[in-house]
């Protein structure tokens, strides 16, 4: 699995990039408060299908750590999925802090 996980500080990055990354059109990108929020991307990276789903299961905080739980999910083998290349992400907003924000993938694929 090729993922990218990024902690955002301006628009003008997200926007950089969503650009880089996208596949098709480019998506609107929307007016986040950076200033009050941690804001952070994850993108799954190129899928053959839109049938991929990236799922935030939570979002804890701990002692020393933010932890963001992730999980991806294919369509199944016998699944009808459409073809056409994707790349699910999920923009989280999180509280503002200086704790270590850490993803852990959930799952077979994660």
């Amino acid at each position: 699995m090729r993922s990218t996980v990024r902690e955002l500080e301006t628009r003008e990055e997200l926007e950089r990039v969503l650009a880089e990354g996208t596949v098709g059109r480019p998506r609107p990108v929307p007016a986040l408060p950076y200033e009050q929020r941690r804001v952070l991307l994850v993108v799954l990276g190129p899928r053959s299908s839109p049938a991929y789903r990236l799922d935030v299961l939570g979002v804890r905080e701990e002692n020393r750590r933010i932890v963001v739980t992730l999980r991806e999910s294919a369509p199944g083998a016998g699944d009808a999925a459409p073809a056409g290349v994707t790349a699910p992400f999920r923009l989280l907003l999180l509280p503002r802090g200086e704790k270590p924000i850490d993803v852990e993938w959930e799952g077979a694929t994660g």
